[in-house]
């Protein structure tokens, strides 16, 4: 047993069975992630999701159709769900800690600041354009080339 499951079961109050039995699933139709439980005392499977219009976990087992804390298998889904998480946590870290991604992340530095570079050239260009406008503009006699006349 690791730390966090270690850590995850005592919070949660299940045991590393009750653990081992939740399975989280990926509904791609839906867009959703839910866990199956397997039943401790029979061939059941439960169904654990996080309802969106209740904002609450709920389970198809009786204790969870009733509202009851009882249901293990709620805890047994969040329990798993944190060591999960843990996990690809870990797995980030030790990706950034790689020579490869330190390269990588430089890079995409490099072209943002590129980016930037040329967000701002083009802004200092345009406001150059517009400057020389204004002075050719304010070179310019009033009435243009037309003689002065007070008709129309």
């Amino acid at each position: 047993m690791t730390t966090i499951e270690a850590t995850v079961t005592a919070q949660y109050n299940i045991t590393i069975e009750q653990l081992d039995k939740a399975s989280r699933i990926i509904d791609m139709k839906r867009h959703k992630i839910f866990y199956q439980v397997s039943s401790q005392s029979g061939p059941d499977t439960y169904h654990v999701e996080f309802s969106d219009a209740h904002k609450v976990l709920t389970c198809n087992c009786k204790a969870g159709q009733n509202g009851l804390p009882k249901c293990w298998h709620r805890r047994a889904a969040l329990a798993a769900e944190r060591i999960y998480r843990a996990e690809r946590e870990q797995e980030r870290k030790a990706i950034e800690q790689t020579a490869e991604y330190t390269i990588e992340q430089a890079i995409v530095d490099a072209e943002q600041a590129l980016d930037r570079l040329d967000e701002i050239a083009a802004r200092h260009e345009a406001k150059a354009e517009r400057k020389l406008e204004q002075e050719t503009r304010e070179a310019l006699p009033l009435n243009g080339n037309r003689p002065f006349s007070l008709l129309k």
